[in-house]
């Protein structure tokens, strides 16, 4: 039976959705592996947090050194694994560290710039 007020039937809302089929392999599709299914982190049996391959402390640094610099550093600060003056401190080595490398950078595109003014290509 249909509601007059838009087409709808009366047990469903136009914004609500439900699954035709279950997904496959039985899974639970309200389960995203992030939390314990009421919002809040999951914890494993001593009561710490569950920490994925990404929030470990070599990936959280490899990634800080190795591809993003400073602008990796909020992902330093969502880590659960680092105390808040580890992240302090990490904060500003990172910060340090990709300053430098901008520096050598510059220094790098300068000299060059200066060989090819030498060179007359310029």
């Amino acid at each position: 039976m249909t509601d007059h007020s838009g087409g709808y039937p009366a047990d469903e809302s136009p914004i609500e959705a439900k699954l035709a089929a279950p997904p496959p392999g039985g899974m639970d599709v309200s389960d995203d592996g992030m939390d314990g299914g009421d919002g809040s982190p999951s914890l494993d049996n001593t009561g710490k947090h569950k920490s994925s391959k990404l929030q470990s402390r070599v990936a959280v640094l490899s990634i800080l050194f190795l591809v993003t610099g400073a602008i990796g550093v909020p992902l330093l600060w969502v880590n659960p694994n680092f105390s808040r003056g580890e992240q302090v401190f990490w904060t500003i080595v990172v910060c340090l560290y990709t300053l430098t490398l901008l520096a050598v950078f510059g220094g790098i595109m300068w000299w060059l710039y200066r060989r090819l003014i030498d060179l007359g290509a310029i």
